[in-house]
């Protein structure tokens, strides 16, 4: 069996690299092995701006994992009412219901690895019900995986960045200082890199700019150590969105150029968009 190998957070990526079909499943392949390639497939086309191929490929990977997404307007809804109560449960109950899923954690992870992207998609189309029932599911999952993980450091941080567009102050805080406790715990640059995006996201909501500018900051720094061109992008982005309310324009502008040029040169168009603010 043949993946396409590319390092997707790198400017090596091309959308040229990437096949134009459906993965073709060999017979031997097992359901949660095919549901991790369609994963891979939907984080490359998600790092490359191609949001519908990504959800595509995903939606193939929560279908192959046991947890689909609901796909019509009442079903949302009613999925992201049982998401509330079950998060409402975690926090009143949390020794009843953390961790119990243990035995099944890999594929919990897996799943909460495409619901990350899903959430993301979501809200980048305006899909307020399945961002929230994303991320709320996302969340639930990795708690009943149970112990530390980077998956649920990211979790929390996407909840935190849900609960400020609410907005919930007071939750987005909670879930913040979770995400950031997890990623500190464990010592990983990703999580810890998305922990800081998000924490200054929240701060931009709340107008304290130097705040948001300094988190934003730090987290600019992790994905440069490590390359991540499109987490880069989303923080110039939002550098630049701090710098036009903060009244340094020119410095706005300046942000939003270089954003535009270096996605142009890796093929993303959704940050060539951002870029032309």
């Amino acid at each position: 069996y043949e993946i396409y190998q590319c390092d997707w957070s790198s400017d090596v990526c091309s959308s040229d690299l990437l096949p134009n079909t459906a993965l073709e499943e060999p017979r031997e392949l097992s359901g949660e092995r095919r549901a991790h390639l369609e994963r891979i497939l939907g984080e490359a086309y998600y790092s490359l701006g191609l949001l519908d191929a990504a959800r595509e490929h995903l939606g193939s990977a929560l279908r192959l994992l046991g947890w689909p997404l609901p796909s019509r307007g009442g079903a949302v809804a009613v999925g992201l009412l049982v998401q509330v109560f079950a998060q409402i449960g975690h926090r009143t109950l949390p020794r009843l219901f953390l961790g119990r899923g243990s035995r099944r954690r890999e594929r919990m992870l897996e799943a909460v690895r495409a619901l990350e992207r899903i959430l993301e998609i979501a809200h980048f189309a305006n899909q307020t019900a399945t961002s929230l029932y994303a991320g709320l599911r996302s969340l639930n999952l990795a708690e009943k995986a149970g112990g530390a993980s980077v998956e649920l450091a990211n979790a929390y941080a996407n909840m935190c960045f849900a609960a400020s567009l609410i907005p919930l102050r007071s939750a987005a805080e909670q879930y913040r200082r979770r995400a950031l406790a997890i990623g500190r715990q464990l010592e990983e640059a990703g999580a810890l890199g998305w922990s800081l995006f998000v924490s200054g996201y929240n701060f931009t909501c709340r107008g304290e700019w130097v705040k948001a500018g300094e988190e934003i900051a730090a987290a600019m720094r992790i994905h440069a150590a490590q390359r991540n061109l499109r987490r880069i992008g989303e923080c110039q982005s939002v550098e630049a969105y701090i710098h036009y309310f903060s009244g340094d324009f020119e410095r706005g502008a300046s942000r939003y150029a270089e954003l535009f040029h270096t996605a142009l040169g890796r093929d993303d168009l959704q940050q060539q968009v951002w870029g032309l603010n």
